[in-house]
């Protein structure tokens, strides 16, 4: 998410006695993506250029290939295939952070590799499910903090990046939806207009526990998926790179994707907007 995103302040609420371990608060790992390690008047670095960015990303593959984290999620989906839930026609990554802004740290710009890497394998898990001849799943990325260079390294992998609100305008009823650690004024925008088939974030669980200041609310749309969609906690890595983040997906019926209107397809058109 872009630095200029407001930043807000988080008090969490201790339920009972029940141990758990300490994590940053997501506010908190947000932040650390964009926020510079030290503040100077001096000129910043030029940001890392697409070739280092792609050698970062295939050495990061490599260890998230044979990860724990990985394994788990590999497991995580294939439990699912045996339930009966909502086609995904498209995948949208939201606020990812950058691959290549130097001053937000090593560890910012990792996180940022692992989040894709794991996005694209449960895309890729999901296309295994399409339709003979269907489709498939188009992948769209939106991230204000991107560089030319990010904007660069994601068409490189053959996806798109659009410009806010495109990814928010774009979530539909048979859309998969991952934004990790997103301020709660994003999530409300990402959901405002439909529920998505698939979502993965902060989990409500997480919501209930902290109190936002000022006229921050909170993500009460998640709450009505955490009542009427099936959930999974998502696989944890050593970094906290998906602390706090569950998976949402909703159940099929019947009458699913029944007699949707050539109208209905031209809301769910996504919005061309380029990369800046």
């Amino acid at each position: 998410m872009s630095a200029a995103e407001p930043a807000q302040e988080w008090t969490y609420v201790r339920r009972g006695k029940k141990s758990r371990r300490t994590v940053p608060a997501t506010s908190q790992l947000h932040s650390e993506r964009q926020r510079p390690q030290e503040s100077s008047s001096l000129p910043q670095p030029p940001a890392v250029m697409l070739d280092e960015i792609c050698k970062t990303h295939e050495s990061l593959a490599q260890k998230w290939d044979v990860s724990a984290c990985r394994k788990d999620l590999v497991k995580l989906l294939a439990d699912r295939k045996g339930l009966a839930t909502v086609k995904v026609a498209r995948a949208v990554c939201l606020g990812v952070g950058s691959f290549g802004a130097v001053e937000i740290g090593w560890l910012a710009r990792k996180r940022a590799h692992m989040q894709v890497l794991a996005f694209l394998d449960i895309v890729k898990s999901l296309n295994q499910n399409v339709d003979p001849g269907a489709a498939t799943i188009k992948c769209f990325f939106q991230e204000p903090a991107f560089t030319s260079e990010d904007c660069r390294f994601i068409k490189s992998l053959g996806h798109e990046v659009v410009i806010s609100p495109a990814g928010f305008e774009c979530v539909d009823e048979n859309t998969f939806v991952f934004g990790i650690h997103l301020y709660a004024e994003i999530y409300s925008k990402i959901l405002s207009r439909n529920l998505p088939a698939i979502f993965i974030g902060t989990s409500w669980d997480e919501w209930e526990n902290v109190s936002l200041s000022g006229t921050n609310k909170k993500p009460h749309r998640i709450a009505d998926m955490d009542a009427a969609y099936n959930k999974a906690d998502f696989p944890q890595d050593d970094n906290y790179t998906f602390s706090s983040t569950v998976v949402y997906w909703k159940t099929a019926r019947e009458d699913d994707g029944a007699g949707k209107s050539e109208t209905d397809e031209k809301k769910s058109h996504v919005p061309k907007h380029g990369c800046h």
